[in-house]
């Protein structure tokens, strides 16, 4: 879902890896595919081979996941690092600049464009769903969850991330990256219980999905992300050579990667159905991980691409959030206007989302996250000025 700005130079001091937008930007096509294949009824969209994990819904949204939590680590490192008087004010003002103008933007649409009867609810129904919308806590309530703009329960789940970052910062500026992963069993305790609760293939699937999709059950997806962010940041750590841009990095990445993912499809493949499996509701998220961790980690430590090949990919990444939010809206308007499922609604989906999401990143999008950049740089610079003045005095 998101990146540190955008409008930072592409080079390795500021800690941009221009790839890791190629990866988001498949993160979001992963998404969109799965939709267009539930909603338009796509019945004759593979059910076997690599393209089987497109019918599995939390194959985008890991990804996005494993990114976030290494972005946004990484983001929050250096701003601590830079200035930890200042810190939680500045990363809530920079997060909040890059969500909330097009997650109020997409929502809004989809109330008046796909759902218009959402305004007829009773007063206290209709103030709940809103509040809870903009509080980003619509994600906790089984009736809120994905009732605007389905997607939208991961931006939800993405906040509370930010906040549990900026709580555990000081922690994570000292801990050795391993013990991050110790994350990993929480989620699978979490979701142990859950299941527990909420009986696989006995209670409906939508409370199976509300439940494990919380915080604690996602926390092997960051938490991936959040350990390959100190290993890139902490200069004493002797693994931090694995992240080093070179082929031979890329090349043992690329290769944990594919072992991953075979590792994935079988264990996915072992089981008749997702949401009657224990196993599978416990431990997939963690194997999609690894897989996208691999992936991850090939990005950031290729030495480099022509630009000109890059450069379409990574602007498909640059505006991946508007496509991840725009995508249902199209989805439904294009069905509700009598297309067909299958290729055809495939390819109008991406080029209606694509549009959305190029307008929405140059002029709405952009321009936010430029002014919120320069504000927190003249911030920076007074607080500096006063600390000199401070020290003088």
């Amino acid at each position: 879902m998101t990146l540190m700005d955008l409008s930072n130079p592409p080079d390795r001091a500021s800690h941009y890896f221009p790839l890791v937008d190629v990866l988001r930007g498949l993160a979001a096509l992963a998404v969109l595919v799965f939709h267009v294949i539930e909603v338009g009824g796509w019945a004759s969209f593979p059910t076997s081979g690599p393209l089987l994990l497109f019918r599995y819904g939390g194959f985008g949204v890991s990804a996005f996941l494993v990114i976030s939590g290494f972005v946004v680590t990484l983001a929050a490192y250096q701003a601590w690092q830079a200035d930890p008087l200042q810190f939680r004010r500045e990363f809530a003002y920079r997060r909040c600049a890059r969500i909330v103008p097009l997650y109020l933007l997409t929502g809004v649409a989809h109330i008046f464009l796909v759902n218009p009867a959402f305004l007829q609810l009773p007063w206290d129904q209709l103030f709940f769903q809103i509040s809870t919308h903009l509080l980003f806590i619509h994600n906790l309530f089984p009736s809120t969850h994905g009732s605007i703009d389905g997607p939208n329960w991961s931006i939800a789940l993405e906040m509370q991330f930010y906040l549990l970052i900026a709580m555990l910062i000081p922690w994570l500026v000292r801990v050795q990256p391993l013990k991050v992963l110790l994350l990993i069993p929480l989620a699978w305790a979490f979701k142990f219980i859950v299941i527990n609760l909420v009986t696989p293939g006995q209670d409906d699937q939508g409370l199976l999905f509300f439940y494990s999709t919380q915080l604690p059950g996602m926390l092997d997806l960051f938490a991936v992300g959040i350990a390959m962010a100190l290993c890139v940041c902490r200069v004493d750590l002797p693994y931090r050579k694995w992240f080093r841009p070179s082929w031979k990095n890329a090349a043992r990445w690329a290769a944990f990667s594919s072992l991953a993912t075979m590792a994935a499809l079988a264990f996915f493949r072992s089981e008749p159905s997702y949401w009657t499996s224990a196993p599978l509701l416990i431990f997939f998220y963690t194997f999609l991980a690894l897989v996208f961790g691999g992936l991850l980690a090939t990005a950031i430590t290729v030495p480099g691409l022509p630009t000109a090949f890059s450069r379409p990919w990574r602007y498909l990444g640059q505006i991946s959030y508007g496509i991840y939010l725009w995508h249902m809206l199209v989805i439904v308007a294009l069905v509700h206007a009598g297309t067909s499922g299958g290729m055809a609604l495939l390819l109008q989906t991406l080029a209606g989302s694509v549009i959305l999401a190029s307008l929405s990143w140059h002029w709405l999008e952009r321009p936010i996250i430029s002014r919120a950049k320069a504000g927190s740089l003249h911030r920076s610079s007074q607080s500096r000025d006063d600390k000199q003045l401070r020290t003088a005095d």
